[in-house]
């Protein structure tokens, strides 16, 4: 049986309904590293995953993920993506007008 990837073992979890810091993760055997690049990989793949700022008894502020009731759809990820691509000419647009001439 082939090895669970961290991105397996991450949302294996959240769908448990639990959430998730990397201070959850150093204390996962075998540990997680970088869980934001994780995250960011499922979210991704189409889950909606949420992230709140919490701070932790010895005062530190850090990120806990879960995850949201279902996965995005096909058609949401796609406007997503031609938002980001209209932000991104738009953008260019601004800043180099003299490409669009």
């Amino acid at each position: 049986m082939p090895r669970k990837t961290q991105n397996d073992r991450v949302l294996e979890r959240l769908q448990g309904g639990y959430s998730i810091t990397q201070e959850d993760c150093d204390h996962m055997a075998p540990k997680i590293k970088r869980l934001a690049a994780r995250i960011y990989d499922l979210q991704q793949q189409g889950h909606r995953i949420k992230v709140k700022t919490i701070t932790t008894p010895g005062g530190a502020r850090v990120a806990q993920y879960s995850l949201e009731e279902k996965p995005k759809t096909q058609h949401e990820l796609w406007l997503e993506d031609a938002d980001r691509l209209y932000d991104e000419r738009r953008d260019d647009q601004l800043t180099n007008p003299e490409w669009f001439e």
